[in-house]
């Protein structure tokens, strides 16, 4: 398929480098969905569509230089994979920090047909964080079925599962596994405060400054930035800032102004993807097997009713849906994280270190 060509395909075919039948981007920087689309045409040549992606409202922030992202000798896997780690979803293309961007097969209807497509767009979109003011608001009589699949319930506490019309007999959850956050290893690898050095771009390329972002302002970031200042309390824990790790973000090449500003913007995005990735991915998340549906895909809020928290504290966001054919049952394994809980913007402000004057 599309993503072993790519693992067999050296990242010169697409600077023209050794091989004589290379695209030739010509030293221009392009975006994810460029070079993934270049490949598709020029080398893999796809023969049931011209397009292998599938288009959404957001696009990559970044133009990447291939020539100074991967050696030449790794392959069209590998540059893409670092691509995506230093690109975020943005509403206004490049230039601007984005969301968290997911880069997956999907199943699109394309001219009537169901098609697997690559989709680039953002774990979460304007849609999600309407659906989720809509729940805490009580709005209903609205679809939102492009973000939210169905209603599941689990345990004794939930008497009112009976009688609710949201909850059918095969989405009443018995058996399950919820895996708590390992904050102790995540502290070791992922959250803390991250360090990079930056250059001013300026026409002296040898001057640097160093620039720390702290814990609590990505975890700020994610309340504002990635579920737009919404009025809600997140599933964060509220780490002392004077126990915390501090990691490096290394940046690309900075050979001129233009490649400077994209390197700035590069390593934000790696931080994102690193970081606030991890809160929509390995937070608390619970596993279970229910009855299959084909309506069933990842990227979309379930509502899991076990106790009496707030309804929005309820949802939870769908990372994984895997469906089962075995000995003549249809099922599906769904593996989702909780991205709502107790932990509010004022107590991740009030957290903060105080500015040294």
């Amino acid at each position: 398929g599309f993503l072993a060509a790519t693992r067999k395909t050296q990242i010169g075919y697409l600077t023209g480098k050794g091989e004589q039948v290379g695209i030739k981007f010509e030293g221009k920087p392009s975006d994810i969905i460029q070079i993934v689309e270049k490949f598709n045409k020029e080398i893999f040549k796809l023969k049931t569509d011209d397009s292998i992606t599938v288009n959404s409202s957001y696009l990559p922030n970044v133009l990447h230089d291939i020539k100074t992202t991967e050696d030449m000798s790794h392959t069209v896997y590998d540059a893409l994979h670092t691509m995506l780690k230093e690109t975020t979803a943005s509403d206004s293309g490049a230039g601007t920090i984005g969301k968290v961007p997911y880069f997956r097969f999907v199943n699109a209807i394309v001219d009537g047909e169901v098609k697997r497509k690559l989709k680039f767009d953002a774990f979460l979109t304007d849609r999600h964080i309407e659906f989720i003011n809509a729940v805490k608001n009580g709005i209903v009589g609205v679809d939102y079925s492009d973000v939210y699949l169905e209603k599941f319930s689990i345990g004794p506490l939930t008497d009112e599962s009976g009688v609710d019309p949201n909850i059918n007999l095969y989405n009443k959850i018995e058996t399950y596994n919820i895996t708590r956050a390992d904050i102790g290893k995540l502290r070791e690898e992922i959250w803390g405060d991250y360090h990079v050095l930056r250059s001013s771009g300026g026409m002296d390329f040898s001057v640097f400054s160093n620039d720390t972002v702290a814990f609590a302002d990505i975890e700020s970031d994610f309340i504002n930035r990635e579920l737009a200042g919404a009025d809600v309390s997140v599933n964060l824990p509220l780490l002392d800032p004077k126990e915390i790790q501090e990691f490096h973000v290394d940046i690309n090449t900075q050979s001129d102004p233009v490649r400077t500003a994209q390197a700035d913007l590069q390593w934000q995005n790696s931080i994102a993807n690193t970081v606030l990735k991890s809160f929509l991915t390995i937070n608390e998340t619970i596993r279970f097997t229910v009855k299959g549906s084909v309506i069933r895909q990842p990227n979309k809020f379930i509502w899991i009713e076990r106790n009496s928290e707030e309804d929005y504290k309820k949802l939870w966001y769908v990372n994984s849906v895997t469906h089962s054919f075995k000995e003549g049952k249809y099922t599906t394994d769904i593996i989702a994280t909780k991205i709502f809980g107790d932990t509010t913007l004022e107590a991740i402000e009030a957290s903060k270190l105080p500015v040294q004057k």
